[in-house]
């Protein structure tokens, strides 16, 4: 993904090869992922009305339904083990301002990204490659 932003290589192909929903997304923490059975376990979302870093909340998707094990293809997996691997490189670099609560897909701070930051990007990446003619 030659036009896109930190992050972008992982989190696009993994919304668009699972099917979650972008508040499910940012609220993945690591032990949400099971590298050796390929699978991801959904069972929180982020509401953050405020578009606040340190002001969210966690809690369960939309209906009982949308708690699920997703089965996810060995190419996400092996990009999820990469995405860790820069991230705790991020994590030593910041090391005494990051925020280690272990989300996948973090700010530089360490705080969970911005459901609004992924919307962006999407446009953002849309609009670039022509995917979408608005």
């Amino acid at each position: 993904m030659t036009n896109g932003l930190p992050q972008d290589k992982y989190i696009f192909p993994l919304l668009a090869y699972s099917g979650i929903r972008i508040g499910e997304l940012i609220a993945l923490k690591w032990p949400d992922i099971d590298f050796d059975d390929n699978t991801i376990n959904i069972t929180k979302t982020i509401y953050n009305p405020k578009n606040n870093d340190k002001d969210y909340i966690l809690l369960t998707p939309k209906t009982k339904g949308s708690i699920r094990k997703i089965k996810i293809d060995d190419d996400i997996i092996n990009s999820l083990r990469q995405h860790k691997k820069e991230q705790n490189l991020l994590k030593m670099y910041h090391r005494d301002e990051y925020v280690d609560n272990n989300f996948i897909f973090t700010k530089p701070s360490g705080h969970p990204m911005l459901q609004k930051t992924i919307n962006w990007r999407m446009t953002r990446l849309s609009n670039q490659t022509n995917l979408i003619n608005t």
